[in-house]
């Protein structure tokens, strides 16, 4: 039989081919390599029997119970032992490596003991190991930081209710003068903005490393006309801050209701980012549009700005974390991020394209559950 017709390893040196297609009678295939024939004497070579091959190799004794299952029900691909470690009568350790293939019927086990293809192999091996030993340590770490860090963010949020609360209680003790009053409305808006960007990174986290909400689907159907009134109204003031208005453009079908299956808060910082990620780029005096457009089965909603735009190398990660979103100095870009991770959690997406002359347009699509 032409052994160079074996699938697998059959054309590396030091191999030693073995039919045990017969038990009581081993075949060797063709001349065993010179580190086989060390092994055996001459007599056992002639008349090698799997017992005695066992008696040799005390592992291959569990692969062959393996290998008689494969046999059975053979594949192309073959059936490998790995590498494994005997100690021989004289005191060596020598490292052995197997196949079990069928050839035209026969039960054939190519049996490797090149030590130096095998020494090489181990080392690969162990060094695998090692790195995997080093990156579960270092995930481990990673889960106590996250742990840690996850707390430090719910106490800031916590020190940050009271503040706003006290920012809160201290505008309505002077609502009667001007001055002060706006004094406390800059730091109230502050502290607001913060808060945000602290929940942005909670949720941003545990998006990004797959948290499961639970088995309780919090999601319900919310008509999104609401929702944009009520970014409009949060937002209005900041806005205005800016120099910059905004504007809903009027539904094309003001009775009919546009209901999405969402959880009503996360949508509100989807729209809260988008809107807030215009106004950092529309010119001063400009106005901001949100507006929504009805399709077949789904909805489209989009706000549009004046300002620059995006710069055509930026666009491929625009909502990739991390991105620093439109280039932005000082920003995190993880909000884009957050808003993508957020929709496709619901069946939807999200996009950018340029306005014409000048501008940019943020949009995002959702299922529409109007006519359930």
């Amino acid at each position: 039989m032409n052994t160079t017709l074996l699938p697998g390893i059959a054309s590396v040196q030091g191999i030693a081919w073995l039919d045990l297609t017969h038990a009581e009678q081993i075949h060797i295939m063709g001349t065993p390599p010179a580190w086989f024939k060390e092994l055996f004497s001459e007599d056992q070579l002639n008349n090698l029997t799997e017992s005695a091959l066992c008696l040799r190799f005390s592992y291959l004794e569990h692969f062959l119970v393996d290998a008689r299952k494969f046999w059975s029900h053979p594949s192309d691909t073959g059936l490998e032992s790995g590498v494994w470690t005997e100690s021989l009568p004289d005191g060596r350790e020598l490292q052995f490596h197997s196949i079990a293939y069928q050839v035209d019927g026969r039960s054939v086990l190519a049996f490797d003991g090149n030590q130096t293809n095998l020494a090489r192999q181990v080392e690969i091996l162990q060094q695998a190991r090692e790195v995997n030993l080093r990156y579960s340590e270092s995930q481990r770490k990673l889960d106590q930081q996250g742990i840690l860090f996850h707390c430090m963010l719910h106490d800031l949020i916590s020190l940050h209710s009271t503040v706003r609360l006290s920012f809160q209680l201290l505008q309505q003790e002077f609502s009667g003068n001007d001055k002060i009053r706006g004094i406390i409305e800059d730091g109230l808006q502050a502290t607001q903005k913060q808060e945000s960007f602290i929940k942005d990174i909670l949720e941003f986290f545990s998006l990004a490393r797959g948290i499961p909400m639970g088995k309780v689907d919090f999601r319900e159907k919310v008509d999104l006309r609401f929702c944009l009134n009520e970014v409009i109204t949060l937002m209005n003031l900041t806005a205005m801050q800016h120099g910059v208005s905004l504007r809903i453009e009027p539904w094309k079908s003001p009775t009919e209701a546009c209901l999405v299956l969402v959880e009503q808060a996360r949508l509100m910082r989807v729209l809260i980012n988008l809107v807030e990620n215009a106004l950092r780029y529309a010119p001063h005096g400009s106005a901001i549009t949100i507006g929504m457009a009805g399709q077949r089965d789904s909805v489209i909603v989009f706000v549009d700005d004046d300002g620059p735009g995006v710069a055509p190398d930026m666009v491929p990660t625009l909502f990739h974390k991390f991105s620093g979103e439109r280039g932005k100095g000082g920003k995190l870009g993880i909000g884009l991020y957050f808003c993508s991770l957020t929709l496709n959690r619901w069946g939807g997406s999200i996009g950018y394209a340029p306005r014409t002359p000048t501008g940019a347009r943020f949009w995002f699509k959702l299922p529409s559950h109007a006519h359930e």
